[in-house]
Order: C-alpha cells, then sequence, then structure tokens
C-alpha cells in the first residue's frame, strides 16, 4: 500500500494554479529537528522531510503560546500536495501541516512512532494517508476538519484515539478500530456525518467525555462488536452522541449457505474464495446483512456462477482484500455498489451477458482496464469513479451515460459511442487529471455542469455539431487551451469561466442572444475568432464578457496552438505559458521533443539564441568574431554576433563569450533591459540588500522589478550570482514581450 502511495505521488504530483514571479520568494529547504532536513521542491509541489529523528513540534497560532516556533514551509502552506516522511524519521512535529490547504497525499516511513496534535488539523483537501505501523496514538485534533478523507486504516499498534481525532471527518465513511484501542476521545467522531460504519474489534474502550460535545454526535451509523464479547451490550454508546445501531458480528461465521430459494454461497478459507452457484436473481440487502459477510476480510476472489442473472446491491461492498471476481455469463445488471471500496480488486471479467452497470459498482477499486460489451445500454454515475483506468472504450449501444468516470486519475483516452446524446448527472470525467485523447459521440446535444473540470491534461477537445449548449464550468480547472464551438451551440454563458488556460477559441456559426454572459470569460486571456462574412457578428455584440479576449474576424479556420510536448512542462505552473510561447514563436524546441528541461541551468549561448530569436532572427551584419569559444555553424554563432553587435553583451572579456557558463539571474534581465532599450525608473529604490550600485546589472534589476518581469528571490535579495533554469528564462522573456 505504502509504495502504491509513494508511486501516486511521483506519478500525479502538480502545482497550483497560475504561480506567480513571486513563487522564487521563500526558502526551499532547511532543517526541522536535530538530524532532519526539509525540502520543498516546487514543480511537483512535493514537502519531502529527510534524516533520523524525530521533528521539532510547531505552532500555528502563537496567541498562546510564549516561546514561538513557526512551520519553516509555512510559506508554501497553500501550495504543498504531497508530503514524504522518508525512512529514518521518528516523529511528526505538533502543528507540522496544520493549515495546508492543498494537500491532498501523505506517505509516511513505518520508522514514524509519533505524530503530534494538530499535525494535520483543517488539511480540507487531504484525501489519503497511510499511518505507519507503529504507531501507538492517533493524538488530539489530528485530523480535525479533514474533510475529504473518506476512508482511513487504523494500525493494531494503536491503543488511543485523541479528543476530536476526527471531528468534522465529513466524508469519512467507515472506521475499523483495532483490538489494541483502549480509549476513544471526546469529539472524536463529532460530525462525521458521512460515517456509516464503525467496527470495534476489542473490548469496550474508555470513552472520553465533554460537557458541550459527545463523541459521535451527528453520526447515524451502524457499530459492529465481537459477538460473545461480554463487555459490549445495547447501553454502551447511549451516552455519547449520534444514532447508533450495535450489531454483533460473530467469529465463527458459516462457511456455505443459501441465499434465496435458488442461490448457494460457499466460502473456501483455504483459498479465501467466495462461490455462488444457482439460478436467478440474487436478492439485494444492506452489505452487512448477507450471510457471508462474517468473511469479509478474508475474501480474495468472488466467483459468480452461470444461472445468476445479476450481481446484487452492495453484495461485496468493502471487501477490502478482494482482487479478483469472474463473473458468470448469465448476469445482466451489477448492482449498485456491488463491489464499491474493494480498493484492492484489481481483475474483474465482464460478460457479454451484461446489459447495465449500476450507481457506483467498481467505486473506489484498483481496476486499471474494464471491458464495456457491445449491448451495454446504461452506465449509470459513479459506475467506474475513482478506479486506476487509463483508457475506456463506451460502445454504440450505451444511450443512458452518467457521471460514471469523475476521479479516474490515470485515465488518458475515452472513446465515447455515438447512442449517447445526453450525460446524465454532473462531472461525467471530472478531476481525470491525465486524461488528454477524448472522442465525443457524434449525436451528443449537451455538456453538464463540471463535465471536465479538473481534466488539467485536457488541452483541447473535438465538439459534436450536434451540441447546443456547454453548461456552467463544463471545463473548469481544465487545461483547455483551445477549442473550436460548432454552429449548433446558442449557450456557453459561464462553460469557460476562470478556465485560465485557455488561449484560442473559435466560433463557427451565427452570434445568437444568449451566447454570452456578462463575465462569460472571466480570469480568461485568449483570442476569440468568429467568421468574418457572418452579419449576425456585428460590433455590438464583441463586447466585453470579462477577461482579456482579443475579437478577431477570420475567413478560414486559424490554426490551433501547438499542443504540450513537454512531459516536464506542467499545467499551472508560473512558466507554463511561457514555454509554449516560446516554443509557439519558435524561440526553442526544447532539450529533446518531448522534454524542456525546465530545472536545467540556462547557459549564456542559449540566453542569447533566445532573445535572438524572439527578435525574428537577425543576420549580424558583420562576420567578424571575436571569441575563441565561439565555434561556426552552431545554434548560437549567429546570436552571439548578433548580440554584441546590438550592445547587448560585450562577452566575459574580448576572446571569451562564455558559451556554456551559466547565465545568472542578473546577466538575464541585463540581457533583457539592453535589447528593450530600457533603464532604471528615476528616483527608484533599490529593495536588494545584494544588488550594489553602479554595478553593471544595477539599473537593469530595477527596469526589471517595474516593468513586473521578476519580483527577485524575496523582498530583500535579487539573487545576485543565481544562475537561471531555462524554465526561468523563457519566463522573463515572455513577460518582457508582454
Amino acid at each position: 500500500m505504502k509504495r502504491r502511495i509513494l508511486s501516486a505521488l511521483l506519478v500525479l504530483c502538480m502545482v497550483l494554479a497560475c504561480l506567480p514571479a513571486t513563487a522564487f520568494a521563500a526558502e526551499t529547504e532547511g532543517t526541522c529537528g536535530d538530524n532532519l532536513t526539509w525540502t520543498y521542491d516546487e514543480t511537483t509541489a512535493t514537502l519531502t522531510i529527510s534524516g533520523e529523528g524525530a521533528m521539532n513540534n510547531y505552532v500555528v497560532n502563537p496567541e498562546y503560546v510564549a516561546t514561538m516556533v513557526y512551520v519553516p514551509w509555512d510559506d508554501y502552506r497553500d501550495s504543498v500536495r504531497y508530503v514524504v516522511i522518508e525512512d529514518g524519521v521518528t516523529s511528526i512535529g505538533n502543528e507540522a501541516f496544520f493549515g495546508h490547504s492543498a494537500l491532498v497525499g501523505v506517505s509516511i516511513s513505518d520508522t514514524v512512532e509519533s505524530i503530534g496534535q494538530n499535525a494535520f488539523r483543517g488539511c480540507a483537501d487531504l484525501e489519503s494517508i497511510n499511518l505507519p505501523r507503529n504507531l501507538t496514538e492517533i493524538s488530539d485534533y489530528m485530523f480535525y476538519e479533514c474533510s475529504s478523507i473518506v476512508n482511513i486504516e487504523i494500525p493494531s499498534s494503536v491503543s488511543v484515539i485523541g479528543n476530536f481525532a476526527f471531528y468534522k471527518c465529513s466524508s469519512l465513511e467507515r472506521i475499523v478500530l483495532p483490538g489494541g484501542v483502549t480509549k476513544v476521545g471526546a469529539a472524536a467522531f463529532n460530525d462525521c456525518t458521512s460515517l456509516k460504519e464503525i467496527v470495534f474489534e476489542g473490548d469496550v474502550p474508555r470513552f472520553g467525555y465533554s460537557s458541550t460535545t459527545e463523541i459521535f454526535y451527528g453520526v447515524t451509523a451502524s457499530v459492529y462488536y465481537p459477538a460473545g464479547n461480554t463487555t459490549w451490550n445495547s447501553d454502551v454508546l447511549r451516552y455519547h452522541g449520534g444514532d447508533l445501531t450495535v450489531i454483533p458480528i460473530a467469529a465463527d461465521a458459516a462457511e456455505f449457505g443459501t441465499w434465496g430459494e435458488n442461490i448457494e454461497w460457499t466460502f473456501d478459507a483455504a483459498t479465501g474464495t467466495l462461490s455462488f452457484t444457482g439460478e436467478g436473481t440474487m436478492e439485494a440487502a444492506s452489505y452487512n446483512e448477507y450471510p457471508w459477510y462474517g468473511h469479509y476480510q478474508n475474501v480474495k476472489k468472488v466467483i459468480i456462477g452461470d444461472g445468476i442473472t445479476n450481481v446484487a446491491d452492495y453484495a461485496f461492498q468493502g471487501y477490502e482484500n478482494l482482487n479478483e471476481a469472474i463473473i458468470g455469463n448469465s448476469v445482466t445488471e451489477i448492482g449498485s455498489s456491488a463491489f464499491y471500496w474493494c480498493t484492492n480488486l484489481y481483475s474483474v471479467s465482464i460478460p457479454d451477458s451484461v446489459k447495465v452497470f449500476w450507481h457506483q459498482c467498481f467505486c473506489n477499486t484498483a481496476i486499471s482496464e474494464i471491458y464495456i460489451p457491445d449491448g451495454v445500454t446504461t452506465i449509470h454515475n459513479g459506475a467506474f469513479a475513482y478506479t486506476s483506468l487509463t483508457s475506456v472504450t463506451i460502445p454504440d449501444s450505451v444511450v443512458e451515460f452518467g457521471s460514471a468516470f469523475y476521479g479516474c486519475t490515470e485515465l488518458v483516452t475515452v472513446k465515447m459511442g455515438n447512442g449517447i446524446t445526453d450525460l446524465m448527472g454532473f462531472g461525467t470525467f471530472e478531476g481525470c487529471s491525465s486524461l488528454k485523447n477524448v472522442t465525443l459521440s457524434e449525436n451528443l446535444i449537451s455538456f453538464p455542469m463540471h463535465t471536465f473540470a479538473d481534466c488539467t491534461s485536457l488541452e483541447t477537445v473535438v465538439l459534436p455539431g450536434s451540441l447546443e449548449y456547454i453548461d456552467i464550468s463544463a471545463f473548469d480547472n481544465s487545461g483547455l487551451r483551445y477549442i473550436v464551438i460548432p454552429a449548433s451551440v446558442t449557450d456557453v454563458s459561464y462553460a469557460f469561466y476562470g478556465v485560465c488556460t485557455l488561449r484560442q477559441i473559435v466560433f463557427t456559426g451565427d452570434y445568437v442572444d444568449g451566447l454570452f454572459a456578462s463575465n462569460s470569460f472571466d480570469n480568461v486571456t485568449a483570442k476569440a475568432y468568429y467568421p468574418a462574412d457572418n452579419a449576425t457578428w456585428t460590433e455590438d455584440v464583441l463586447l466585453d464578457y470579462g477577461g482579456d479576449i482579443i475579437w478577431i474576424p477570420y475567413t478560414e479556420l486559424p490554426n490551433p496552438p501547438i499542443p504540450n510536448p513537454f512531459g516536464d512542462v506542467i499545467w499551472n505552473t508560473y512558466y507554463y505559458d511561457p514555454v509554449l510561447w516560446a516554443v509557439e514563436n519558435g524561440i526553442t524546441t526544447g532539450l529533446t521533443p518531448t522534454t524542456f528541461g525546465v530545472d536545467e541551468t540556462c547557459t549564456r549561448a542559449q540566453v542569447v539564441t533566445f532573445l535572438w530569436r524572439a527578435a525574428g532572427s537577425p543576420a549580424p551584419t558583420s562576420a567578424v568574431n571575436p571569441f575563441d569559444d565561439v565555434e561556426q555553424n552552431q545554434f548560437y554563432s549567429e546570436a552571439v554576433l548578433w548580440a554584441v553587435e546590438q550592445g547587448i553583451t560585450t562577452g566575459l572579456n574580448e576572446t571569451t563569450f562564455g558559451v556554456n557558463d551559466p547565465c545568472t539571474r542578473e546577466q538575464v534581465v541585463t540581457f533583457l533591459c539592453r535589447y528593450a532599450g530600457g533603464s532604471a525608473p528615476e528616483g527608484a529604490v533599490n529593495p536588494f540588500d545584494d544588488v550594489e550600485q553602479n554595478q553593471f546589472y544595477t539599473d537593469a534589476v530595477l527596469w526589471a522589478v517595474e516593468k513586473g518581469i521578476t519580483t527577485g528571490l524575496n523582498a530583500t535579495t535579487f539573487g545576485i550570482g543565481s544562475p537561471c533554469s531555462r524554465a526561468m528564462v523563457v519566463t522573463f522573456l515572455y513577460r518582457a514581450q508582454k
């Protein structure tokens, strides 16, 4: 489990939206214990704790604390998405990640033995975390208001659940408290409104008390305990809040039995196989009412025999050790939540007989591929949500199609059958952050809300000519850069609101009343093309609909902007637009066709070449080369001679240009300033301690700050002598051109 979480962190990490130049302002490494260090990778938004021993304790709110020790990575509180605690670290300090609002995943080494109070408090986006196997206590307020956690495994070593430990974890659905838990603190599960199942594996623990709050206030759930355990009775939880039903679970569950009139089931403990034989319908019940439920932790394989016509609702919900499901050739329906939260289910055989996938039937499983037979007519909401699918083909037979694939972060390719005319529900592919290739139904009429929201890798999609409207936030927080609107569309009012990546939108039909709203393009900077010979596109409709839109008539469809070819250029990084702008304008092609080299140090030869290409690659007037290290017929040869002629640089000395030397921050802004003919504003105040007066770079630095090209590493340090990465250089150039 730990390996998979860590792998996911390394593969999926990205930084938050529209990072400005001030991203360079804070420290990205330091110490956090006597023998511990921390590093923050802005590219992946990953904070890593390394070394040996205990982490310091910290405070976020020092109002009542005499000795204040602040979190050293606090500058990144709103941008850290992933935390990795490496082997050797023995503790996580108090309030270490308090209020890290962007944090979604944490990987913790099993060397960690304690986690302090408030450690993850207020991490509202935190979805996944593995707790170390030697942890003894879930400390007070540890996961307070972590409202995105759905499931969490408590190690068997834990004996104490602290006060307010899971307070307002409103998405938490199930919790298993190991047999060694002897205390559950006050308000530990207060307002966990989604909590439906609480399993106690041991004796009744000592419950904490608060005069104002109850442990299970706001919870409606079934509470399970070991049958025959005399410490339990129906009154144990009477005074601890919530609407709780106490149910014993027999340790000696039956190995076989019947279900309904015609179906028999058998559990083989040696192989962990649960088999079903017979004919007809498998009757539905609550997941904990099925007679085979007592084996849920030991079931590894499920076999539905031929003759059975369905997989019942909730039949195997929460079977966390289930790996494989073989479904017989008579099954026509997979019931709602049938395999919901079978987190290790990776292999499923789907027969051609299946016609309907019901709600959440495979939600939160580990399946990476699925066969949807030709003949399936209906796929309901959440059917394959939060799975590991990478590619999906939906046959033409499907006519009812809901928001079935939201949260599939590894999904790359989708081909939608032409039987689909409407999408049921919202957010069909919401959160599919790897989705790049989409083929839509040729008969699709509408896009509901959030259809492609948070699809951060999706740069364009071909809309069918049948489409009539695109609903609010259909592309919210996506990577959409280019879109052609079919003539059939009459309403895009809020479809692109806040899509800050959008650079080109092409309208092909008439302008009609209601096509736009007053703020349709808020936070969008793009070129909007409309047909030049269409009389409906008059001056009085080419208005300000928010954002920064340039209206351009066309007689031939404009070429789309190039797609992002670089695996290391991540959407929502400060350099995303500058890199693609540089490629589109022929300023650079990257180190390889698929790698830009964002963190590679930029050489002096590369910088002047970028600048020369941005100027149109003008030929130098003289072929005389004064520099011994400037060879002929190199990519930089003409650029260097041109830069010298223009007074942009004179080289390191009369005979050495320094083609392979790192180009420092002050050199880059000096080149840019000289090229632009700029100078420092009169009366400008120099805020930087490392920018001395009367140096070659002094005026250039102040000019660059005035023009918004950079603000320095922080308020008092520009970074004189620091090498510029390729990402920084094209960003400076992009901002200078703007």
